[in-house]
């Protein structure tokens, strides 16, 4: 699955919302046995602090 994109409304920043997003998001692709390709920097950033769900990259992911 590619993640190109996490957008949330300019009044609603820094608020986690994003995260919360990227979450669920993954937990959808944990389900559904996929992988992620995040072309998204908010999500590769999410990777980065989230070790415990790089199991979700796809091995050709950028980074």
């Amino acid at each position: 699955m590619i993640f190109t994109h996490t957008q949330v409304p300019e009044a609603l920043e820094g608020q986690g919302i994003a995260s919360k997003l990227i979450a669920g998001a993954l937990a959808d692709v944990r389900e559904k046995r996929l992988k992620v390709v995040p072309l998204c920097e908010f999500v590769a950033g999410y990777f980065d602090r989230h070790p415990e769900e790089q199991d979700l990259l796809a091995l050709d992911a950028p980074g």
